[in-house]
């Protein structure tokens, strides 16, 4: 089961989603630092600080390559988990519902 932080910070992402023009999209990207985090998502654009949630992403290291969820037009991205690894559980229906309340 999601932790309720996580729950509730989609949960806001998908409501300031609904009202963006574009809604959310999973987008990958390679760990380009540790500390401070910084995501490589194309050759010119690496994304860190403020634009970044963590989710399942702990233990990232520097050439993880991670699957993130853009929202907000690209204001502000989730880090899922690493690529190639499992995100802990799959969401369910009901955990749906509440995300998108």
């Amino acid at each position: 089961m999601y932790s309720d932080e996580i729950l509730e910070t989609i949960k806001k992402i998908a409501k300031e989603a609904v009202n963006a023009d574009k809604p959310l999209e999973v987008v990958y990207g390679v760990c380009s630092n540790k500390e401070p985090l910084r995501i490589r998502i194309s050759e010119n654009i690496e994304i860190d600080g403020d634009w970044l949630e963590v989710s399942g992403g702990a233990g990232i290291e520097p050439g993880d390559k991670v699957v993130l969820l853009k929202a907000m037009q690209g204001r502000k991205f989730i880090i899922l988990s690493k690529e190639n690894e499992s995100v802990a559980e799959p969401i369910t229906d009901a955990e749906i519902d509440i995300i998108c309340q």
